[in-house]
């Protein structure tokens, strides 16, 4: 079962770049209009992905990856 086996390498490889870029940055605007002036701000905005994130999708696609091997030992 190839395909098993590539979706556990690319989920492998996803699991493993959020573990090593575990936080992602974003630009948030924010404008009003007061008495007729109108008022803009900007701020950035960092998030954190949890490690147990990573982790569960590195282990999803070793798992994928050895089922899909195993699999295709038998057939």
């Amino acid at each position: 079962m190839k395909k098993l086996i590539v979706i556990g390498v690319i989920l492998m490889a996803v699991g493993g770049g959020l573990m090593v870029f575990n936080e992602f940055s974003y630009d948030k605007k924010h404008e009003a209009e007061i008495l007729g002036a109108e008022l803009s701000a900007t701020t950035t905005e960092t998030k954190k992905i949890p490690i147990a994130l990573s982790g569960t999708i590195l282990g999803v696609g070793a798992l994928v990856t050895v089922i899909g091997a195993l699999k295709g030992r038998k057939g």
